[in-house]
């Protein structure tokens, strides 16, 4: 997908699909989602996810379910 001209975009699409599925609200403008009491930024393929510590185990998790990430 690197260096395709829509790679961004698609990768994107792919993820809020994701995210929603799991439960996450996204902010619009932003890509930004809230759940409970965490939030999960995203910027290319990064990801920041803050909130208690228990709860964002706990949705790390369960993203890491369905996208392969590093903690």
């Amino acid at each position: 997908m690197y260096g395709l001209y829509r790679a961004g975009f698609d990768w994107y699409d792919f993820l809020v699909s994701i995210v929603l599925t799991l439960g996450w609200t996204r902010i619009e403008g932003w890509a930004l989602f809230m759940k409970d009491r965490c939030i999960l930024f995203v910027y290319i393929d990064d990801f920041v996810l803050s909130g208690p510590s228990e709860q964002a185990r706990k949705y790390f998790a369960d993203l890491a379910t369905k996208i392969d990430l590093e903690p």
